[in-house]
């Protein structure tokens, strides 16, 4: 008792002492700074190396409504795509004026207001998307008089930019075949790259700059250099976000960017599971593109085995090739099996993305027109039909399919011809655009800002005369009775030597 006493006693002493405390806090006012939302109300779309950035700010604080201390101001773009979290800061002026110079990704930007008195910093956020002149736009693979290769690109954004000549640091290179883009997102750039196929070999560039490095050389990629001879490329495509099908020297590589040997091309898979022994392939592939390129891509890939004269298939991840084999409900249509030679391939949006193939009876002399599918369980047969021998196909320099009719489209020098084949009719002439000759037709069915819409994309050259090459872009309304092409306003562009690719760069 005496002991909870004594407690009791200290207890009432405590509170009382607390009680009679006035405070010995310094109870002053925070200078509190707030940014107005003048200047971070919008999403920003610029380009590096040509837009400036100007924000003039809202700000005051509390307690010095003039703002005439010393503040500390900084802005700083914080990376969310390609290089997350990556800060670089852009100035330390309390106006933001910023001749842009990032590279092309999304942007978190903040402007930070410190009052050096307390320590105490405040910000204010907004979003920023920088491309570059490289960032999106027509990638085309031309050539000279001289057959050396030009690369150009026509940069698209608020403006076109024509980019003249933009591989940088490389020898010119004779023949130019293809060109082609990575447009997957990457965390990294290292998988990202623009190739360029010539008639020396193949290529890989930086995908921002244009610029080489170590693994410029498609060579290089290679883990089994043994069955490469120029390294030549005549066909690729992206299935999905990983896998990749390339065509090389004649022989079909799968690269895929999530294997063992990663970013490197293993044996070719241009042969059959029984067999080493590798079998010739046409040099075009057939695939379908309405499934896109993510989860939902349709990852079947058709081939024309030229040794046995008959189409074959790849799947994901296959090591070796599939025959393709006809069922009793689809064997009246065509047989697998075919016995013709292969001349090409050509790929569409009709029918949702159907492929046809054509194919030379050495006997006859004369041509048939094989359409198919590829489907996600494979390829499925649509119709054989024989061509018309008005088509003189031997000197058909380029060929396309419209999306809505599945109507052929071909070039024969200075000509182009639509050719309604599906219901037997004569092939009729579209255009003439002479004196220059048509050097590629190229169908937009891979651009994914266009969707299901159906152009066509005209290139043309003046042999003798540099510089006369020419794009021009057709909208096609063909309908059951007719094709019909119209000229694009706006999409009429000069000044390139022969054209003999293009591909559209989204990234």
């Amino acid at each position: 008792m005496k002991n909870l006493g004594i407690l009791s006693c200290l207890a009432l002493l405590l509170l009382s002492g607390c009680y009679g405390d006035k405070g010995n806090y310094d109870y002053r006012d925070i200078n509190e700074i707030v940014i107005g939302a003048r200047g971070f109300e919008q999403t920003y779309q610029l380009r590096s190396g040509i837009d400036v950035l100007k924000i003039t700010p809202e700000i005051h604080a509390t307690l010095d409504p003039a703002m005439e201390g010393d503040y500390a101001y900084e802005w700083v773009a914080v990376g969310q795509v390609r290089n997350p979290g990556e800060r670089t800061t852009i100035a330390q002026t309390r106006d933001l004026d910023y001749a842009v110079d990032l590279p092309s990704d999304d942007y978190l930007l903040l402007l930070r207001v410190t009052d050096p008195s307390t320590g105490l910093m405040f910000s204010r956020k907004t979003n920023l998307s920088v491309s570059t002149a490289y960032t999106r736009g027509w990638l085309v693979a031309s050539e000279d008089e001289s057959q050396n290769v030009v690369v150009d690109m026509v940069s698209i954004s608020r403006d076109t930019l024509f980019q003249r000549n933009v591989v940088k640091g490389d020898q010119p290179h004779k023949g130019a075949i293809r060109i082609w883009c990575d447009n997957n997102e990457y965390t990294s750039l290292d998988h990202g790259r623009i190739y360029l196929s010539t008639s020396e070999g193949s290529f890989l560039y930086d995908r921002e700059s244009f610029s080489t490095d170590d693994y410029t050389i498609m060579r290089n990629y290679f883990a089994n250099p043994d069955y490469l001879e120029a390294t030549v490329t005549t066909d690729m495509i992206q299935i999905d976000d990983k896998l990749r099908i390339f065509l090389v020297d004649g022989y079909a590589y799968s690269y895929s960017i999530s294997s063992v040997n990663t970013g490197f091309f293993g044996n070719p898979v241009n042969r059959y599971a029984e067999s080493y022994d590798h079998v010739r392939i046409g040099d075009r592939l057939a695939y379908n593109v309405s499934g896109g390129s993510g989860a939902g891509a349709i990852t079947t890939v058709m081939l024309y085995n030229d040794d046995e004269k008959r189409f074959c298939y790849l799947l994901r991840n296959d090591e070796t090739l599939r025959k393709a084999t006809d069922t009793e409900s689809d064997l009246a249509l065509f047989p697998w099996k075919t016995g013709l030679d292969y001349v090409t391939t050509i790929n569409s949006r009709f029918l949702s993305g159907q492929s046809a193939t054509i194919l030379h009876n050495p006997e006859t002399d004369s041509y048939a027109i094989y359409t198919y599918a590829c489907l996600r369980s494979g390829p499925s047969k649509g119709a054989r039909y024989e061509m018309d021998p008005a088509v003189p196909v031997a000197q058909v320099s380029s060929w396309s399919m419209t999306s809505q009719h599945g109507y052929l489209l071909y070039a024969v020098g200075s000509t182009l011809y639509g050719y309604d084949f599906r219901n037997g009719r004569t092939p009729v002439q579209l255009f003439d655009f002479s004196p220059a000759e048509i050097t590629l037709l190229h169908a937009d069915i891979h651009t994914v800002a266009e969707g299901d819409k159906d152009y066509l994309y005209v290139c043309t050259y003046e042999k003798g005369t540099p510089d006369s090459g020419r794009i021009r872009k057709y909208a096609v309304t063909d309908t059951a009775d007719r094709i019909e092409l119209t000229a694009v306003e706006n999409t009429d562009w000069t000044g390139f030597q022969a054209i003999r690719s293009l591909w559209f760069k989204e990234l």
